[in-house]
């Protein structure tokens, strides 16, 4: 009897192995500013509001440093002023 998903891959002997996160590596030739801004920045995105009170930078600054980065494909821009990392 087959009660879930689970009973068929037992059945023929495939073990899942859940993945491990992506570890994403820095390139090694970002500016000190740059590494700490794409270290505030994750999977969630973040307002450019609040990059500005974490890193206690201008946001003319800041904007100029993620357009960089979003440039050489780190950083993806969303709408309403949202950055997230790539």
């Amino acid at each position: 009897l087959v009660a879930s998903v689970e009973d068929i891959l037992e059945e023929i002997s495939v073990r899942l192995i859940p993945a491990a996160p992506a570890v994403k590596k820095l390139p090694p030739d970002l500016s000190g500013p740059e590494k700490i801004l794409l270290e505030q920045l994750g999977e969630d995105p973040r307002h450019i509001d609040r990059l500005v009170y974490e890193l206690q930078e201008s946001p003319a600054v800041l904007l100029a440093r993620l357009l960089h980065l979003e440039l050489r494909g780190l950083v993806r821009q969303l709408p309403g002023k949202m950055f997230i990392r790539t």
